[in-house]
């Protein structure tokens, strides 16, 4: 699904929207009170478009989206995820300015202040903050709840008595000695508490120091401690998203039409950070499918948050997932199934995002159906088959210099990659034969057909017979096959046909000359598809096999280390071109002595 199509599905709820490039990386992040239109605003001709966005719409190739229930939530989340992806274009699309940041200085009585200059000194930093606009309405909000200097260290030093700021209650005037040290750091620890996202942690606290005030009769301090709880809460009430469980992730399912989705917020310190959807396939239980997201997304990671947000219990094995979390992290997980408040709000929003990417989902799946479906018509027609080729088999080889060849079939079931029913072969007699290496890997596939049959056994993959196979190369590769299916019994009990790079022409069976088909045909391009993933997953072998066999090799000297390994691959890729370099060429490699060199020419002299 590209770009465009995915707007179309986008809702009118506010969030957030991570554009990504080619790589998957985040290259701009923004928020929006109506996605689809914020998002859609994009797609103008690239004239209208200030030249920085037209520069990121280029490079855009696909686009994420968080779901929040309000503008205030999106806000407070496009900061947490700028924060955490740093994305190019933010910088850029905000008039090459910094972004602005808190800073807490390191004097003996601290400041706190905006800057947009991170330098390194004895202060703490807060931020960045997105928008300008928003930090100064907190700054102000601070200021309001807790009293802290903002005069310069001069004007500081030279204070005979307390200013206008004391007289209104924005300073305690540590200038004159109207606090001491100790009480001054408290407050400012209490603004640190704030601004880590400790707010609620540091409520409770004041409450008691407020109980306990009233309580020895101090009804002044009470009081003062009262407006700042009242102030404080009244913040806190703006920042749902940002408030809650110090750790928590929240974790919602969706499922539909044999598809299904696990969504998981995670909140760390109190702050939404991000997302991550798991899509399945299959039918399943509820119960079935939260297991299994579960597993899928703690699997990767290196520790458990304090808690863990679910939508229900029911069928959840949880015997099973508590001795599993408890092998892998040394401790249950507490599981919390919200039914009011905070927690359940943020509940309901996982479960609106996942209902959101299943929906996605869908639509992703219908098209990839109706283009298959297409693609197939077409190529029944093209090569004129009796029925639509649900099973195509492709075959390529591969092979560095004649060296290391392998052969790679891959199978494609109603159009789609099946790659579970991938296979690959080791050529073992001519290796530095195409043709032969081709009839090679054809007859392993047949004759390992016919073993299985006999035995009644099953692989996954060659048990089942091809309605169509597709060979990378010309008529020479073509020919090959056709002898190798003739020695193993099976000619003529499928079609085959062979696609050749240059031209993108295909040779068929008995015919002198090549076929076409224009490059606007679906079942060229599913051709192409299959010709094209052959041929990835037989270089990857090649590759992997070839740096195996360097490596076993470079193992066996004393002091090439993995690091050294890693160098040593990095500079010479594989074992030709280490075969071919000098002992000094080696010693140029970091860390090579020439004792290991000549070790090493040694044993790839005798390989």
């Amino acid at each position: 699904m590209n770009l465009k199509d995915k707007v179309q599905n986008l809702p009118d709820n506010p969030g957030v929207y991570l554009y990504k490039d080619g790589k998957g990386e985040v290259i701009y992040v923004g928020k929006a009170k109506n996605l689809k239109n914020r998002v859609r605003s994009y797609f103008q001709p690239p004239e209208k478009l200030w030249p920085k966005t037209r520069v990121m719409m280029e490079k855009a190739r696909d686009i994420e989206v968080i779901i929040t229930s309000s503008e205030v939530e999106a806000l407070i989340l496009e900061q947490n995820l700028i924060k955490k992806y740093r994305p190019r274009y933010n910088i850029m699309l905000k008039d090459d300015k910094s972004y602005p940041y808190l800073k807490l200085t390191g004097e003996e009585f601290p400041r706190l202040l905006i800057t947009r200059k991170v330098v390194k000194d004895k202060s703490r930093y807060f931020g960045p903050y997105p928008d300008a606009g928003a930090l100064n309405e907190s700054y102000k909000l601070l200021r309001s709840v807790f009293k802290f200097r903002t005069c310069t260290p001069t004007v500081f030093a030279q204070r005979t008595r307390p200013c206008l700021n004391y007289h209104i209650k924005k300073c305690p005037a540590p200038c004159t000695g109207e606090i001491s040290r100790e009480e001054y750091l408290r407050e400012i620890e209490m603004v640190v508490d704030f601004l880590e996202g400790r707010g609620e942690k540091l409520i409770k606290k004041l409450k008691k120091e407020m109980n306990k005030a009233s309580e020895n009769l101090e009804f002044e301090w009470a009081a003062k401690l009262r407006d700042q709880i009242l102030a404080l809460e009244k913040v806190l009430v703006k920042q749902k998203i940002s408030r809650g469980n110090r750790n928590a992730d929240v974790v919602a399912i969706a499922a539909k039409e044999n598809l299904g989705v696990g969504h998981v917020f995670i909140i760390r310190q109190g702050n939404l950070l991000g997302q991550k959807v798991y899509p399945f396939e299959g039918e399943m239980e509820p119960g079935e499918l939260l297991n299994q997201v579960l597993l899928t997304h703690y699997r990767e990671e290196e520790e458990i948050p304090g808690e863990i947000i679910i939508p229900f219990s029911e069928n959840l094995d949880e015997e099973f997932l508590n001795a599993w979390f408890l092998n892998k992290f040394g401790k249950k997980p507490q599981l919390t199934i919200p039914r009011r408040g905070e927690k359940f709000l943020l509940l309901k929003m996982a479960l609106e995002n996942a209902n959101f990417a299943l929906e996605e989902k869908i639509k992703l799946k219908e098209k990839k159906q109706l283009t298959a479906q297409t693609a197939l018509l077409d190529l029944k027609e093209a090569i004129k088959l009796p029925a639509l080729p649900r099973r195509i088999e492709g075959y390529d080889i591969s092979h560095l210099a004649g060296t290391g060849t392998v052969a790679s079939m891959v199978v494609f079931i109603d159009g789609e990659p099946e790659k579970g029913k991938y296979r690959r072969f080791a050529i073992q007699r001519a290796t530095n034969d195409d043709y032969a290496s081709m009839q090679e890997a054809i007859l392993r596939r047949f004759k390992k057909y016919l073993a299985l049959k006999e035995a009644g056994d099953e692989d996954g993959s060659f048990e089942e017979l091809p309605d169509l196979i597709l060979i990378d190369g010309g008529k020479g590769q073509l020919a090959a096959a056709l002898e190798a299916l003739r020695e193993t019994g099976f000619l003529g009990q499928f079609m085959v046909i062979a696609l050749a790079k240059e031209q993108e022409e295909f040779f068929l069976p008995g015919e002198k000359n090549s076929l076409f088909l224009t490059r606007d045909r679906e079942g060229l391009k599913l051709l192409q598809r299959v010709r094209d993933e052959a041929h990835r997953f037989a270089k990857g072998y090649q590759e992997k096999k070839r740096t195996k066999s360097l490596s076993s090799i470079l193992e066996q000297v004393e002091g090439i280390g993995p690091k050294r390994r890693k160098q040593l691959l990095g500079k010479f890729g594989g074992l030709k071109n280490l075969k071919g370099a000098t002992v000094e060429e080696i010693m140029a490699v970091p860390g090579i002595t020439r004792e290991m060199a000549e070790k090493l020419k040694e044993l790839l002299e005798m390989e």
